[in-house]
């Protein structure tokens, strides 16, 4: 990956470095070196980069905020980074008297992105309040709290490949429950979204709110990837771990947190392999006694073969 490295810094606005341990880089603070950590600083550079992968047919992953993400201990092949893209929002255009279109780069953390909101009087995003994801990567899981998901507020998506950058209507993509289906071979570049004209005070209030809560019911202190599974048709995930006696379940220094149940956090030199080891006793015990079976929500990231 050394020889790829070099040909990657020979484009302009690209830093491409060779075994970077990406634990720094995942909230979970799990996870070896990836073969080849590659930074672009402009959109195209970004092309570039995908059109040379392209053409050496070199498989990539593509890291956000790494908050929903448990990469393997023995390592990954190359990661793109887009957290230096440029992301910074601007209001982009107006749908009626009270609806504007926001575009924002998707390597804005989303926290950032509502804030300017709050400055600007929109309003909209207050129910995704404290969730650690970048713009790009809680469009691609679909995030949602408190009664939205991304979906609801995305009017359109930058999607970039080997061949260059377009935008397509969020009405043209496949959003489901935690997931979105971007088209093979692109990345999720930027985005517009919908928000309202709003009150500075009742914004403030309801963010208050979803953050009492959030601290009151998650284990924000520790190191996690937030929820470790899908809420199936029956019911939270979280109480049905609970309910089978699995909170505060420990694999070395991965435990089932003792405040919500479907967190697992890392106590302090936590490896991937505990962490999927719990994750494989919380999975067959759910599905022995009460025949449901959990997905996970976080991605799990492997060498590929």
């Amino acid at each position: 990956m050394t020889l790829l490295c070099d040909e990657l810094n020979k484009i302009r606005g690209v830093e491409c470095v060779p075994e970077v341990a990406m634990a720094p880089y995942t909230s979970f603070r799990i996870g070896g070196a990836c073969k080849a950590f590659i930074r672009p600083f402009t959109l195209p550079a970004l092309e570039e980069v995908l059109a040379l992968l392209d053409v050496q047919d070199v498989p990539f992953r593509v890291l956000g905020r790494g908050s929903n993400l448990l990469v393997d201990d023995s390592g990954i092949g190359p990661v793109i980074c887009l957290d230096h893209l440029d992301s910074r929002p601007v209001i982009a255009g107006k749908q009626d008297d009270s609806t504007f279109i926001v575009q924002a780069g998707a390597g804005m953390r989303l926290q950032a992105l509502i804030a300017w909101t709050l400055k600007n009087s929109l309003t909209g995003l207050e129910p995704l309040a404290g969730i650690p994801a970048s713009l790009g990567g809680a469009i691609c899981m679909n995030a949602g709290a408190n009664g939205i998901s991304m979906n609801d507020v995305v009017d359109e998506l930058l999607l970039t490949g080997p061949g260059g950058s377009s935008w397509v209507a969020a009405s043209e993509i496949d959003f489901s429950y935690r997931s979105t289906n971007i088209p093979e071979g692109c990345l999720v570049t930027g985005a517009r979204i919908r928000l309202r004209k709003g009150s500075l005070k009742r914004s403030l209030k309801k963010i208050r709110s979803v953050m009492k809560k959030r601290c009151r019911t998650q284990p924000l202190g520790k190191a996690n990837a937030g929820c470790v599974f899908k809420n199936p048709d029956e019911g939270p995930a979280g109480s049905l771990i609970e309910q089978c006696g699995l909170k505060g379940l420990t694999v070395g220094k991965a435990q089932v947190s003792r405040l919500h149940a479907n967190f697992i956090v890392n106590l302090g030199g936590a490896t991937s392999t505990q962490v999927m080891d719990l994750i494989t006793i919380i999975q067959e015990k759910i599905k022995t006694e009460t025949g449901i079976e959990l997905r996970p929500e976080i991605h799990i990231w492997k060498e590929r073969a």
